[in-house]
């Protein structure tokens, strides 16, 4: 299986089959990664979880930067734009020896597996095994792109012969990493169990024409920048239209107290991104030669083909 080919099936999962769960999962596994003492002291540090807003700009960063190399065909200039940013992002941290390689590797995972354990639990099917198959082929070409070393994975030296055995080599090595270092929640149920049920079986299939679409399909004519089509807390990038300000959302939105697109001025980016900016304030616009210079090395690389090929 090609990564082109696994991008298509997760981008089907994502906006067709189960476009509820396993775009949450992947939050989620955002937030499951700060139970990790390393990743959540970091943020501490950064002061990326010193306010409600801070905290929020960075999981729409992140959002952002998922969605964009997640939905985008792998050699596209948008996803080799995202990739490369995500990468700036991460190379002082990497440098100083603040993340490391476990922790990226963990993060990895996390973006591999959860969704099909939500799935599993509260979606009207299970994944194929090809689905699971596309899984493990996306992530792992996506850990290369990050030049996430796997090492400690025992198929590291002969290779994988699919994305199935790497899934489950990541699996079993995340969970012994979650066993010494993860403090755990439980979490009810009981709603998330009924809905799956219902789904299952008195929902009819999504039609194409009700597809979710998770990203703009291209940027700002007039200005070339990027909007939001969603968001969760605050209203990061999200254009101020008579849609977000005036429809039925909005209004249950302004009940219960949350900013909508447009207020505040300027304050949430409401004219969009472009890749240069994703991030903290204080690196809005820098990083651009070390991303020109990673999308060179992305670029030179057969992203598209089999992770696993030889050669």
């Amino acid at each position: 299986m090609t990564t082109d080919d696994a991008q298509a099936i997760l981008k089907d999962l994502t906006e067709l089959e189960f476009p509820k769960f396993f775009g949450f999962s992947i939050i989620f596994a955002l937030f499951k990664t700060y139970g990790i003492p390393s990743v959540s002291s970091l943020l501490v540090a950064t002061g990326q979880l010193v306010d409600v807003e801070t905290a929020s700009k960075r999981i729409a960063d992140t959002g952002v930067l998922l969605l964009e190399f997640a939905l985008n065909e792998p050699t596209s200039e948008r996803a080799t734009q995202a990739i490369a940013r995500m990468n700036y992002l991460h190379a002082g941290y990497q440098k100083a020896g603040k993340i490391t390689n476990d922790d990226m590797l963990y993060t990895l995972s996390l973006f591999a597996l959860e969704p099909a354990r939500w799935v599993r639990k509260y979606e009207w099917r299970k994944l194929t095994e090809l689905e699971l198959c596309a899984c493990g082929t996306y992530w792992k070409s996506m850990g290369d792109a990050m030049d996430i070393s796997y090492s400690i994975l025992p198929s590291s030296i002969p290779g994988w012969k699919d994305g199935l055995q790497w899934l489950d080599e990541v699996e079993a090595w995340s969970l012994r990493y979650e066993e010494a270092y993860m403090v755990y929640h439980t979490i009810i149920n009981g709603v998330l169990g009924v809905r799956k049920l219902l789904l299952r079986y008195l929902a009819l299939p999504r039609p194409e024409m009700m597809r979710k679409h998770y990203i703009p399909s291209g940027p700002d004519q007039s200005t070339g920048r990027y909007n939001a089509v969603e968001y969760l807390s605050y209203p990061w990038y999200v254009e101020p239209t008579f849609s977000t300000r005036w429809g039925p959302r909005s209004w249950i939105t302004r009940l219960v107290g949350r900013k909508l697109p447009g207020d505040d001025g300027n304050k949430y980016l409401p004219e969009g991104w472009t890749h240069t900016e994703i991030g903290p304030k204080a690196l809005r616009g820098k990083g651009i030669e070390y991303m020109d210079e990673d999308r060179k090395r992305l670029n030179s690389r057969k992203r598209g083909g089999c992770p696993f090929a030889l050669g």
